[in-house]
């Protein structure tokens, strides 16, 4: 089985033709936090009042517990002044959950004067999470005129259609400031995994099934199968296959891969020049750490719009809402409706050129590539095209 390593390597080759010059379009990188806040990662405040005003408009139930996605909650009396700063650490600790296991987040506030908010029916029927003994205990701090020691707890909603059923998961928060470290490894005890562990002798079997859709691969030094790793095989879910394997001499060998952990996402293209299927796999470029699972998001959502848009794969499920979601963002990051983000025009024709102009100066972002016969008004067209887009 052939692998080509990756996309640059093969422009590399194709800009060595004589005859030849590229043309390349850099657009400019998206700023992670603002792609995944529209796609994966966004902290939800539930209204409890809206929750039990109309049947119709179930706040809660619509946001977690119809959706299929896993959901971590914090159930909080965080309205009252004196648990102020422990709503801010709360918020803090969900955006750390966000970043390392791509889960959604919700908080729901309770008032800490009114027992009657439906906010303790709904910690107490749905998390089993006793939200009226806590407001009790601030109210007393409060009188006393000393620190709460906590002002909420914690439920995680497994992946699945059937949350009432299957119930949550709930964690007292018993300090005066919520702990991201604390909640990630409460949530990472509880997370679907979607990935399927496999022999290294069994991956170019894997590679070469169902190959329309993108496999994204993970080689490890352990045997067991990252959390986050497993947070991301159920957010991609229905658009790429995700495996992951113990490496050793067959996965450098296949890969090419110098360290352990390597990420590559594997996908078919047709070859222009035999017009025949093979496989490319593209190496994921950052560097790789356990507690940001965001960035290899990020990774897969740039790389399969670049294939939804050369057709080389159609999106679906989650996916395809997740793309939507993406060029809305294009649209409201460029300003125009339907307009593509702009960027620098560059005229190359040698790989020292190109290398310049879409790996060191853009390695963080899409370069696209046409491939142009060279003429002598080339430059001239190029430096009019960019003066156009400025």
């Amino acid at each position: 089985m052939t692998i080509v390593s990756s996309w640059v390597y093969r422009l590399i080759l194709l800009l060595g033709f004589a005859g030849f010059s590229a043309r390349v379009l850099a657009q400019p990188s998206l700023n992670i936090e603002n792609v995944l806040a529209h796609t994966f990662i966004n902290t939800r405040v539930i209204d409890p009042a809206l929750d039990a005003k109309s049947e119709s408009n179930k706040a809660f139930s619509n946001a977690v517990l119809a959706d299929e996605d896993a959901y971590l909650v914090i159930f909080s009396v965080s309205e009252h002044e004196a648990c102020a700063s422990w709503h801010t650490s709360a918020l803090k600790a969900l955006a750390a959950v966000e970043r390392s296991l791509v889960c959604r987040t919700a908080i729901v506030n309770a008032s800490l004067t009114n027992l009657e908010d439906h906010a303790y029916t709904l910690a107490a029927t749905h998390a089993n999470v006793d939200l009226k003994k806590i407001a009790k205990e601030v109210k007393t701090a409060v009188d006393a005129g000393e620190e709460p020691t906590s002002c909420g707890a914690a439920a995680y909603f497994p992946f699945g259609d059937n949350k009432e059923e299957v119930g949550a998961e709930a964690i007292e928060l018993n300090e005066s400031t919520v702990s991201g470290k604390q909640l990630i490894e409460f949530a990472a005890q509880h997370v679907d995994n979607l990935s399927s562990r496999v022999q290294t002798s069994m991956i170019e079997q894997f590679l070469r099934s169902d190959v329309q859709v993108p496999k994204a691969i993970l080689i490890t030094k352990g045997k067991e199968t990252p959390e986050h790793w497993k947070a991301l095989s159920v957010a991609f879910r229905g658009a790429i296959t995700f495996i992951d394997a113990k490496g050793d001499d067959r996965t450098k060998d296949l890969f090419k891969h110098e360290k352990l952990p390597w990420i590559g996402l594997a996908f078919s293209q047709t070859d222009p020049e035999t017009g025949t299927q093979q496989m490319s796999v593209q190496n994921f470029p950052g560097t790789l750490s356990n507690d940001r699972a965001d960035y290899i998001a990020q990774f897969l959502l740039e790389m399969s719009a670049a294939l939804q848009m050369q057709g080389s794969v159609q999106l679906s499920g989650k996916m395809e809402e997740s793309f939507k979601k993406l060029l809305d963002l294009n649209e409201a990051l460029s300003g125009k409706k339907g307009q593509p983000l702009k960027g620098k025009v560059s005229v190359v024709s040698t790989k020292e050129e190109f290398n310049d102009a879409c790996v060191e100066q853009n390695a963080a972002a899409l370069c696209l590539v046409a491939f142009v016969k060279p003429s002598a008004s080339a430059d001239a067209d190029a430096d009019a095209d960019a003066d156009a887009d400025a």
